[in-house]
């Protein structure tokens, strides 16, 4: 299923880009993300806590930043043991008063945690 998401953001294009471009900033918005270290061309190791009810652990990961056309969007691909989350990010001028991210869901939460970064 695939669900269309707009998030305006307070910032000029080349702005939201740097941010979607920003590791720190992917890292301290992707839930329970401890750290992402570089493996080399677009791709991290994601190492995650999680926590549900009395069981917890840490799992490492992949993230990857794919089919990219910079500066207006990439696919961000987060494999977590064989379970893939994609999210595609464009960054778009739609109006003058307005720079829009849309984004291909889930993600929505991550673009609300990055827009809170401006």
């Amino acid at each position: 299923m695939i669900v269309h998401g707009l998030h305006a953001f307070p910032a000029p294009p080349p702005v939201v880009w740097d941010l979607l471009m920003d590791i720190s900033a992917l890292a301290s918005c992707i839930p329970g993300c401890e750290r992402l270290e570089p493996l080399g061309d677009n791709r991290y190791k994601a190492v995650v806590n999680v926590s549900l009810a009395a069981i917890s652990g840490s799992f490492d990961g992949t993230v990857t930043l794919a089919d990219m056309q910079a500066p207006t969007s990439y696919t961000l691909a987060i494999d977590a043991r064989g379970h893939i989350l994609h999210s595609t990010f464009v960054v778009e001028d739609r109006d003058l008063r307005h720079r829009i991210l849309e984004i291909l869901q889930p993600g929505a939460e991550l673009a609300d945690c990055l827009s809170q970064a401006l």
